[in-house]
């Protein structure tokens, strides 16, 4: 029998017992999408493996090696799918632990394209952001109002990294919605606004 159902079970229950005291402290946001029901999944042309972590909640993260720069940023990447919506204008915040394994020769950091988006047919954006990726572990946010209004079970937060020849390794996520200003329940360490 696989020890790997046993590893997501108690990387869930670490991931909840982290999240849970915040989520009870920032009743204005709501989570859209978290670690604890759903997981990272590749695609394209990167090679995807699983990777000890452990500075990590679970101490597991998966690492996408993107062995040639793709013609478009999309050509490798990880998404995840969200389970609630969000309405035009609404703040949103992706937020998600990583870090550069093997930055492109002559860089000393990865590039990630972080969206929330539509999880199928023109993939439109809700939020997007590039994101400067270092060696160390970071819990990067992205935020902004979204630029329309998507039903429940329509988003994913994607991760493009075929911008570069790199290696990036991502840990757990969570998606909020709701509340204003520069509080929020995630634990940004990076913030950065979308375009």
């Amino acid at each position: 029998m696989s020890r790997r159902p046993a590893r997501i079970a108690s990387f869930v229950a670490l991931w909840i017992a982290w999240a849970a005291p915040a989520l009870s402290t920032s009743p204005a946001e709501t989570v859209i999408g978290d670690a604890s029901h759903a997981q990272w999944v590749p695609y394209g042309n990167g090679k995807a493996s699983n990777a000890r972590a452990a500075d990590l909640p679970g101490g597991v993260a998966l690492r996408l090696q993107v062995r040639r720069k793709g013609a478009q940023p999309w050509d490798a990447g990880l998404s995840v799918q969200l389970k609630d919506g969000v309405q035009a204008g609404e703040r949103v915040i992706a937020g998600f632990y990583a870090r550069a394994h093997t930055a492109a020769p002559g860089r000393d950091t990865a590039i990630v394209i972080a969206r929330v988006q539509q999880n199928g047919q023109s993939y439109d954006s809700v939020i997007e952001a590039s994101v400067e990726i270092g060696p160390e572990w970071r819990f990067h946010c992205v935020q902004g109002p979204a630029t329309r209004s998507f039903g429940a079970g329509s988003l994913e937060l994607g991760l493009q990294l075929a911008s570069e020849q790199q290696t990036v390794e991502v840990g757990p996520f969570m998606v909020v919605r709701g509340g204003e200003g520069e509080r929020t329940l995630l634990p940004c360490e990076t913030r950065i606004t979308a375009r």
